[in-house]
């Protein structure tokens, strides 16, 4: 492993130094050891970009993919719905959603039955969807949420800059 992260962060750097970056912003978890490495191996390059460590996780960026209500249904590809549940998807997603009293009853009066049964299929996932954009999506928050988080991004991330992520499961 050791290797290997040592030839992703060469080639991160070379590839920087290619592109004349000026910062290259390293998105936790799979970043941090890769970030340890390139910090070490800069040090030996000429004109070598700064490095910055960002605390971004997957999960906690989930509510920044969804644009729209057709973009809930494409959260099946940044994460294995499989191991997920209605309950920890409703956490998850809960910088977007409408405050509803009794929300578990709504769903489980919709058909989701169990809110800590992980989903088996698409097909339960979908379902789950359909419930969540009828009765808890809120366009509006997800926009002020992006717009906030655009903003604070801007002030950390520069236009000559680059990040870094392995990305999901290694894809």
């Amino acid at each position: 492993l050791g290797m290997h992260i040592v030839g992703i962060a060469k080639w991160i750097l070379d590839e920087a130094n290619k592109q004349n970056y000026d910062v290259i912003h390293f998105l936790s978890r799979d970043g941090f050891i890769t970030h340890k490495v390139f910090d070490i191996l800069r040090k030996v390059y000429h004109k070598a970009p700064k490095a910055n460590y960002l605390h971004a996780t997957r999960k906690s960026l989930i509510p920044m993919f969804v644009n729209n209500k057709a973009d809930l249904y494409s959260l099946s590809e940044f994460m294995d719905i499989t191991s997920q549940t209605p309950k920890k998807l409703l956490t998850m997603l809960e910088p977007i959603s409408k405050k509803i009293d009794f929300a578990e009853d709504k769903y489980r009066s919709n058909g989701i039955g169990d809110m800590e049964k992980r989903f088996s299929n698409i097909f339960e996932f979908y379902s789950f969807m359909d419930i969540y954009v009828e009765f808890q999506y809120d366009a509006e928050k997800a926009k002020k949420l992006q717009e906030d988080f655009r903003n604070w991004l801007s002030g950390i991330i520069g236009d000559n800059d680059a990040t870094f992520d392995i990305g999901y499961s290694g894809r």
